[in-house]
This record gives C-alpha cells, sequence and structure tokens, in this order.
C-alpha cells in the first residue's frame, strides 16, 4: 500500500542533484525492482482471485503500480505497468460506479480508501501521458456523489462538514481528495472544480490523503487560492443508496 509514497518521494529527490551518480542509479534500481515485485501475480493477482479484504486494497496495490511507472515513465516496462493499472480503473469506474455516482462495493470511509488511489492515479496518468482520467465524467460523477454526502457543518466537529456513515464504514472523516480534485480539474472543467474547492473548503481544507497518497506532497497540489462556488443540491435519489432528503442547504439550519 505505501509503495504510491515511496514514489512520491523517489521523484522529489531523484532529479533533485542531491544525490550521486552512483546512489541515483541505485535509488532508479530498487525503484524498478519494487515496480516488478508489485506487477508480479504473486504479490497480488486479482484475477485469480489472489488478494485481501474490501476492493479498496486492490485499487491502493493496482494503481499504486501505476504510479510507479509514471515515475519510471522511461523503463522499458513503464507502459506495460501503466496500462494494467489504467486497464482496472476503467474497468472500476464502469462496473463499480452507479447512475448516481454511487461507489457501488464498499461503505462510506472505505469507499474513500478507493477513491483516493483512483484520483492519485488519474493525475499521474495524466502527466505521465499514459491516459487522461482527469476529466472522465464517471470519476467526475464518482467525486460529486462523496461530496454530496458529507454531513452538513457540524459543531461537534468543529462546525465543519464530514463524512458520513452507512455500509461498513466510519463517520467524522474529512478527506483532502476534494482540494486534490480541485486542482486537477481546474482547467478542463472550471464549474465543477468550484465544487471541489467549496467542499474541500467546508471540510476545513485537510492536506494530506490517506496512505500517503501523495508522499505527503500535497500542499505543493492543493491550492486555496481556485475559485470555490457553493452548488445548489437539494433531495437527491442515489439508486443504489437510498434517498438523502437535505433541506436548508449551505445555511446554519441545513440537516439532511
Amino acid at each position: 500500500r505505501s509503495a504510491i509514497r515511496t514514489a512520491a518521494m523517489y521523484d522529489a529527490c531523484i532529479d533533485s542533484g542531491l544525490l550521486s551518480p552512483d546512489e541515483r542509479a541505485l535509488f532508479r534500481a530498487q525503484m524498478a525492482y519494487l515496480a516488478y515485485q508489485m506487477a508480479d501475480p504473486q504479490t497480488w493477482d486479482m484475477e485469480r482471485g489472489y488478494h485481501s479484504g474490501n476492493p479498496n486494497m486492490s485499487c491502493s496495490y493496482t494503481l499504486s503500480l501505476g504510479v510507479l511507472a509514471a515515475a519510471l515513465r522511461d523503463h522499458p516496462m513503464a507502459k506495460t505497468w501503466a496500462q494494467r493499472a489504467t486497464r482496472w480503473e476503467d474497468k472500476w469506474l464502469s462496473d463499480e460506479v452507479g447512475p448516481n455516482g454511487e461507489w457501488l462495493p464498499e461503505g462510506s470511509h472505505y469507499g474513500f480508501v478507493s477513491l483516493e488511489p483512483l484520483v492519485a492515479y488519474a493525475v499521474a496518468a495524466q502527466r505521465a501521458g499514459f491516459h487522461d482520467f482527469t476529466n472522465d465524467p464517471r470519476l467526475k460523477k464518482l467525486l460529486l456523489y462523496f461530496a454530496k454526502t458529507q454531513t452538513p457543518r457540524d459543531p461537534q466537529r468543529g462546525n465543519l462538514r464530514a463524512s458520513g456513515a452507512w455500509g461498513r464504514g466510519t463517520s467524522g472523516d474529512k478527506h483532502a481528495v476534494f482540494g486534490v480534485a480541485a486542482r486537477m480539474a481546474a482547467k478542463s472543467d472550471p464549474a465543477f472544480s468550484q465544487i471541489m474547492q467549496w467542499t474541500w473548503s467546508e471540510l476545513g481544507h485537510p492536506i494530506f490523503m490517506g496512505d500517503g497518497r501523495l508522499g505527503g506532497f500535497e500542499p505543493y497540489f492543493q491550492d486555496r487560492r481556485l475559485p470555490a462556488q457553493a452548488p445548489i443540491w437539494a433531495t437527491e435519489r442515489f439508486p443504489n443508496l437510498g434517498v438523502f432528503f437535505r433541506s436548508a442547504h449551505n445555511t446554519p439550519h441545513e440537516s439532511y
């Protein structure tokens, strides 16, 4: 799971000028070894049922391999590693996102553990030239679903919004992924970006994604200066979850 964090730290130092030629060659070889290990079916093989836990763990492993490929994009195997991550992200967005953006296989908390690597790989793959999920309507629909299901502002949580609870999932989390999504879509879809930015601000601008998805460098990607716009949300049906009855949205009297 932490391979994605390792990729970010490697990317920060490999061309920094702080490494000797021998260190640089060693670090690159170690990263390639990690990618080979991550791609080995004996490590993680969903096709043969060789994996564990909730679907988010498969997202974490497989999409981390894609980020490793982006960090090593001139390696002879990088495209092969990235293609595996791309195929699976495409499959998850097609098969596991409901008609109104519901993340079908998991409850509230664990759904975010899937969402974060989906977004992180989208950013990395687009920048490395492998694939562009950053303006994919399926990913944006999924992000909007998670944004819409944040609680109203809660005096028990610093008068901020937080994640709700349904299925097998805890509540009360404040997720940084919306700030990453706002920056990701700032040029391709400004209106969507502004909703993501507003959601991020309503959560108190949390910085770090779970499992070090950007390796601790989230603040260099998020941007509090981006414009934010409060959406107009009312009662809404999520066919694979239920109905969110919403009243007085974005006012001190809001409830759902």
